[in-house]
C-alpha cells in the first residue's frame, strides 16, 4: 500500500505531467466523495516530453480518456480537452499540442480533427497517427476560452 501511495505522490509532483479529472455532470456524485458536480468519467493529460526540436516546454503531448461507457458521446472529452488546452496555453505558455492516436481509433481521431488538429506524421510500427495544433490556428475559440477561465477551490 505504501508503494502505491509513493507512486501517486510522485505522479502528483512530476513537473512534466498534468492531469485533470473529467466529471460527467449527468451522473450522481460518487457516494462518500463529497459534492463535485458529477461522477468521475475519465481524465485528460498533458505531458512535457517533447525535445527542443519539437518545441520543448512550449509544446506538449495531450490525451483524453473517457472510461465510463455511459459518459461517451456527450461532448465531455471535447470540453475537457478545450479547457486543459486553454489552461496550458495561459498558465504554462504552451503553443503547440500533439496528440498520438491509434490509427483505428476513429472517434478519437475525429474528436481531435474537430478541434482543428492536423495530421503531421504516421508511425506504422505503433499504428499511430500524430496530430498537432498550433495555438494561433485555434485562436478563434481558444482565446475567448482563456479569457473566461475561472479558478476555484476543490472541496475534496
Amino acid at each position: 500500500m505504501e508503494e502505491e501511495y509513493e507512486m501517486q505522490r510522485s505522479w502528483a509532483a512530476d513537473e512534466d505531467k498534468l492531469t485533470f479529472i473529467v466529471l460527467d455532470p449527468t451522473l450522481p456524485d460518487t457516494p462518500g466523495a463529497g459534492s463535485h458536480g458529477g461522477a468521475m468519467a475519465g481524465d485528460v493529460n498533458l505531458f512535457f516530453t517533447l525535445d527542443e526540436e519539437e518545441g520543448g516546454r512550449q509544446a506538449a503531448e495531450i490525451e483524453v480518456m473517457v472510461a465510463e461507457k455511459a459518459s461517451r458521446g456527450k461532448g465531455i472529452a471535447k470540453e475537457a480537452l478545450r479547457l486543459l488546452m486553454a489552461y496550458a496555453h495561459k498558465e504554462l505558455g504552451v503553443k503547440r499540442f500533439v496528440a498520438k492516436i491509434h490509427e483505428v481509433n476513429e472517434p478519437s481521431r475525429k474528436l481531435f480533427e474537430g478541434l482543428g488538429y492536423v495530421e503531421f506524421k504516421r508511425v506504422p510500427v505503433f499504428g499511430e497517427v500524430h496530430y498537432e495544433l498550433q495555438t494561433e490556428k485555434a485562436s478563434g475559440w481558444l482565446e475567448p476560452l482563456v479569457g473566461g477561465l475561472q479558478y476555484g477551490a476543490y472541496d475534496g
